[in-house]
């Protein structure tokens, strides 16, 4: 049986990312509604969808948008990176290419 994660480290894992200046733009990028919705998601409508469950299944696609903030915080801290807004966005990126999108997500 696969542990669950919990919705209260990705709300930890949002408050240091935009501590450190991750945008709603980046967090768009890696969130699986960028190619399930017209419209990507946002920090703050995904904060308030984690503060309304005890967890996240084991798997699934909110399970992997934690695990793309992770790498995301893991890469800006591990590099002396200056360049703000524009490489949260390519960080992003290139934790969507380590942790892709499921094929049912569109991509």
């Amino acid at each position: 049986m696969q542990l669950m994660a919990s919705p209260k480290r990705t709300i930890e894992l949002l408050d240091e990312l935009q501590r450190e200046g991750f945008n709603d733009q980046a967090f768009g990028l890696l969130h699986h509604f960028r190619v399930t919705r017209q419209q990507m998601d946002t920090i703050e409508k995904h904060r308030k969808y984690c503060l309304q469950r005890e967890r996240l299944h084991a798997g699934g696609t909110n399970e992997k948008v934690q695990k793309r903030l992770q790498l995301v915080l893991n890469a800006y801290r591990a590099g002396p990176f200056r360049g703000g807004a524009a490489v949260f966005e390519l960080l992003a990126e290139a934790a969507v290419r380590e942790i892709p999108l499921d094929q049912s997500e569109g991509e």
